[in-house]
């Protein structure tokens, strides 16, 4: 035998047997001069020290348990990025690095309130309450904290459908060519505005005619479209095709895209994001009259319910058309 319960049985040049664990980060060592002994003796002492009150435990910090966490379990998520990220700017700026049995609620909350953008908000209370629980299931902390700190509540804000000939003027009055293509391409995808960031020339199938869309947000969010025609014209132009390897096909900075937007809504006086490019996609393919669920798969929603009710939104000029369609074709 040369383990007894996962620990190792070492022979000392004295000729005794010895065992060594750990409790609550702290070394113990037993001895015996036999193996037995040795097994006999470590229960008795694992037992002993499990019912000691002056076992001085190492303090875990905050930070020390949040490195812990994305580890040994955000690593594997496909949002990990975006976890570190988080992590970096609001969790490492904002919260306090301290005891995590002397943490306390009203810390958390104190911290939360230095977070002005309320979806930003939201996802830090979602990851802090994730670390906050699986200490107390580790038996870091005595008591759940997730259970104290106060719930971040936020709505998801519906976009807005820009008209045609909106779109058109904010591409024509895009002085970055690079930013205008990728406006386009926006409006061609209805995609994310980090999934077009992070789109690769991999991605694309010229001979499938997909493109593969990494998702981020959750499974169904990865997917793959169709390289509509005006989509293709627009990649053919970019010379996507001569591009080798893995390179990103928008190496563009949030800078960048935050100057033209302000350029653009100065100049031409039109109030628009990024977000709203993904919503006139949507509604473009309700009006020509794409599948329901097939818009639900482009977009990458779990529920159709999403799309059309943050989404879709009918044009003046479609219920103008439709209202045509009714006098012409209903029989009074």
């Amino acid at each position: 035998m040369t383990h007894y319960k996962k620990h190792k049985l070492t022979r000392r040049k004295d000729g005794r047997w010895q065992l060594k664990f750990s409790y609550n980060k702290r070394y113990f060592y037993v001895y015996g001069l036999t193996q037995k002994e040795c097994c006999e003796k470590y229960d008795k002492k694992l037992k002993e020290v499990k019912n000691s009150k002056n076992i001085r435990v190492k303090a875990i910090r905050f930070f020390d348990w949040v490195d812990y966490y994305l580890r040994n379990y955000a690593d594997k998520l496909k949002s990990f990025h975006t976890i570190m990220n988080v992590t970096k700017n609001y969790i490492y700026k904002y919260f306090e690095n301290k005891d995590m049995n002397k943490l306390t609620a009203l810390d958390i909350d104190m911290a939360f309130n230095n977070i002005k953008n309320s979806r930003t908000k939201l996802y830090v209370y979602q990851l802090i309450h994730k670390i906050l629980l699986l200490a107390y299931k580790k038996q870091i902390t005595k008591q759940n904290l997730a259970d104290f700190i106060e719930p971040v509540r936020y709505k998801s804000q519906k976009g807005k459908a820009l008209s045609i000939a909106e779109v058109k003027t904010i591409i024509d009055n895009c002085t970055d060519t690079d930013v205008a293509n990728l406006f386009k391409f926006y409006f061609l995808t209805g995609a994310r505005k980090s999934e077009a960031l992070n789109i690769e020339v991999g991605d694309i199938d010229f001979k499938n005619n997909i493109i593969h869309i990494r998702g981020t947000k959750r499974e169904k969010s990865d997917r793959y479209i169709p390289i509509f025609s005006k989509l293709r014209d627009l990649l053919i132009s970019m010379n996507i095709q001569s591009v080798i390897g893995e390179a990103k096909i928008f190496n563009i900075s949030e800078r960048r895209i935050k100057h033209q937007i302000t350029i653009i809504q100065e100049k031409c006086e039109i109030d628009f994001s990024i977000k709203d490019f993904r919503t006139t996609f949507a509604s473009r393919c309700f009006e020509i009259g794409i599948n329901e669920k097939v818009l639900q798969e482009w977009m990458g929603h779990a529920q159709s319910s999403t799309t059309k009710e943050y989404y879709v939104f009918v044009q003046d000029d479609f219920r103008e058309k439709n209202k045509t369609m009714f006098d012409n074709n209903f029989d009074t």
